[in-house]
């Protein structure tokens, strides 16, 4: 009528939600045997985590102190502590990314004194060895999504 454009409109795709990229979470694998920490970080990488690898506690605490780790696979004997003992630091730790991260014991003691210790420190899933390795990322992935939604 008077000659002008209407105004551009602007149109967003409509993706759904599951179809978008999401980031791969970032789990810490604590274990202090060679040929295990490489199988499970192996595994764990095709399965779509970015997995950072520790073979002592020391060298977790300060992967896991990186931003953005959501659950850390530990095993329970370790050259320089034990599971539960990390297990109750890092849920004491003062950070909360630190401190709510997903913790996973994966060890070969099958003892109930063992899994009870662990948990009380504040371990969200004791599993033992053998675990068909394909249980283990769906565990994590299950547990990841649903404390970090």
């Amino acid at each position: 009528q008077d000659g002008t454009f209407p105004p551009p409109v602007r149109i967003r795709p409509m993706i759904p939600r599951c179809m978008c990229p999401q980031p791969s979470p970032r789990v810490v694998l604590v274990e202090d045997n060679a040929p295990t920490l490489r199988v499970l970080s192996d595994f764990l990488a095709q399965s779509g985590f970015d997995v950072a690898k520790a073979q002592t506690v020391a060298e977790a605490k300060a992967t896991i102190a990186q931003a953005g780790c959501k659950a850390v696979l530990l095993d329970m004997h370790l050259p320089d502590s034990t599971g539960h003992a990390f297990v109750r630091e890092l849920r004491n730790h003062p950070d909360p990314e630190v401190s709510h991260v997903v913790i996973v014991l994966l060890t070969a003691s099958s003892l109930a004194s063992d899994r009870d210790a662990c948990l009380r420190a504040g371990a969200d899933l004791f599993l033992t060895k053998p675990m068909p390795l394909r249980e283990i990322s769906r565990l994590l992935k299950a547990y990841i999504r649903a404390r970090f939604p």
